[in-house]
């Protein structure tokens, strides 16, 4: 790459006649330059050159040594450094080799990806090894090339399990984070919460929308259905019947005259049509005025539970038990990773390590799991200690089952798996002696405390509170880890020493006390 960059830059050198056209000539086929042995960099040409690359060499020194625009241009502030192909720049980058190895990787995990995507099309999710995976991708020919290369350039090396192991992640927060990650884990798990019953909210709101819309469509109708009839009152023509004759005698009383309206019209009088049609109209308005209360009622409560989800602060690297989770997870948490891995959960009879796929969802990574815990259960007869675990993490997937696949049905059985799951857990825990509200609390012992344990705390850090209480090695509570916490400050009153009051201090003779309000005329003068 060294030497093409050099051709490249002579060739632009002679097309601006900056340099004979001599120069411009090109390196033979698979030249190896390092950047200083570049001409303007070093003083004699690379003992390793060819004689027509030799002569090339000292006629672009020659040329640099006659003209002051090459003594210019071709210096370190002009010229490529090449710090990329080190890693300098960018750790991303490095030497071209280099690179075709980390794509040769890269491949090697597309391969394993195609298998597991193809094997979850045809049936249920289950865990793997390293073995199984290889045993599948054994009849690639592909898989067999990269991997020989791979192989050839450093025999002690597996591309495949290397890359199951740094592209996986666990299974449970408690292999994940550190204690302070798990803190916010949690408050993460709370915003999450509230933004389910937001959602929940916000769900009902267009159905209440589309009911205020029919019930308004409906006093629109009512309302215009009363116009009609009050227009056919109006319009009708009524014919008064002729006066009876006078008859003798005593008069008969004449009943009392309308009473005109506000706008000085005679009253209308209704017919049973126009009652009918009042009467359907004010049911109708009565309608429309619930179906507005309703929307206006889950507007409002959905604002308010949307003010209330909180912004939680990002994760940092101390937050992860390893820096290559924090590598692949981010700052956000967001995953990344190809896998997912599960930390001592390898069955007794084969230690290697067991890994799922990352592209599952998590109703396919809760069956997988399920059957993993039974397994081990079951046929491997495994204890509660080290089953919790698993359990645990079922029910860190079992919110998200419940949000995505919660109408999804076994094809057999026709039960709903979020119904099933939960049986599954509920059972798990009475059988294994914990609550619910314990599992998500779960988390390794320490390795520092594992290890000042096994040595007596004679190598524990200086650096801590000796009166610090520790954190039981299974953290398996629902209350908060013990922190450090500064004395009260009674505490600290009654330990500091005391020190002899002066007479300005001495409770039995106190300073005076400013006076409030305006001075006197004496206090004045």
């Amino acid at each position: 790459m060294v030497a093409i960059q050099e051709d490249l830059d002579w060739a632009v050198y002679a097309l601006f006649e900056l340099a004979p056209p001599a120069t411009a000539a090109r390196w033979t086929d698979a030249l190896e330059l390092t950047p200083e042995q570049r001409p303007f960099d070093s003083s004699v040409p690379p003992e390793h050159l060819r004689p027509a690359d030799r002569a090339l060499w000292l006629t672009r020194a020659a040329a640099i040594a006659a003209s002051k625009e090459l003594q210019l241009l071709e210096t370190p502030a002009y010229k490529r450094r090449w710090w990329s192909a080190r890693a300098v720049l960018d750790p991303k980058n490095g030497t071209f080799t280099e690179r075709v190895a980390d794509a040769a990787v890269e491949q090697i995990a597309d391969l394993a990806e195609d298998v597991l995507r193809a094997r979850c099309a045809h049936q249920v999710p289950t865990v793997f090894t390293a073995r199984d995976l290889e045993r599948e991708l054994d009849a690639d020919p592909r898989y067999h090339a990269l991997r020989d290369w791979l192989v050839s350039r450093d025999p002690a090396r597996d591309p495949l399990r290397d890359q199951l192991e740094r592209e996986s992640v666990p299974f449970l927060a408690g292999y994940r984070y550190s204690p302070s990650g798990r803190d916010r884990h949690n408050r993460w798990r709370e915003v999450w919460d509230l933004q389910r019953i937001a959602d929940v909210s916000e769900a009902a709101i267009p159905a209440l929308r589309e009911a205020f819309e029919r019930a308004a469509a409906a006093a629109r109708d009512a309302t215009a259905l009363v116009i009609a009839e009050r227009s056919k009152l109006e319009n009708a023509d009524f014919k008064l019947a002729a006066d009876p004759p006078p008859r003798r005698g005593r008069a008969r009383k004449q009943p009392a005259a309308p009473v005109p309206t506000s706008d000085g019209t005679p009253p209308l009088k209704k017919s049973p049509a126009l009652l009918a049609a009042e009467a359907r109209e004010a049911a109708a308005l009565a309608a429309q005025n619930t179906a507005r209360v309703d929307l206006e009622l889950a507007e409002s409560h959905h604002r308010k539970v949307r003010k209330l989800i909180p912004v939680p602060s990002k994760y940092e690297p101390g937050d992860f038990r390893s820096a290559n989770y924090f590598r692949l997870r981010g700052k956000l948490d967001v995953p990344r990773e190809r896998f997912i891995s599960y930390p001592e959960a390898a069955s007794d009879t084969d230690p290697a390590p067991v890994y799922g796929w990352a592209g599952w969802n998590h109703l396919q990574r809760a069956l997988a799991l399920l059957q993993l815990y039974y397994h081990r259960k079951l046929e491997e007869g495994w204890t509660a200690e080290r089953l919790i675990p698993l359990l645990a993490g079922l029910e860190e997937l079992y919110p998200w089952v419940k949000q995505w696949h919660g109408d999804e049905r076994h094809a057999d059985t026709g039960e709903r798996y979020v119904d099933a799951l939960d049986a599954h857990i509920t059972t798990g825990c009475t059988e294994l002696g914990v609550t619910r509200a314990q599992l998500p609390n779960w988390a390794p012992p320490d390795l520092r405390q594992r290890r000042a344990a096994r040595s007596g705390r004679a190598d524990a850090p200086t650096h801590v509170n000796p009166s610090r209480q520790h954190a039981p090695d299974n953290v398996m509570t629902s209350e908060p880890a013990v922190l450090n916490k500064r004395r009260s400050r009674k505490a600290a009153l009654e330990d500091a020493p005391t020190a002899p009051l002066t007479s300005s201090l001495n409770p039995t003779n106190p300073p005076p006390k400013k006076r409030r309000g305006r001075p006197s005329k004496s206090e004045v003068r």
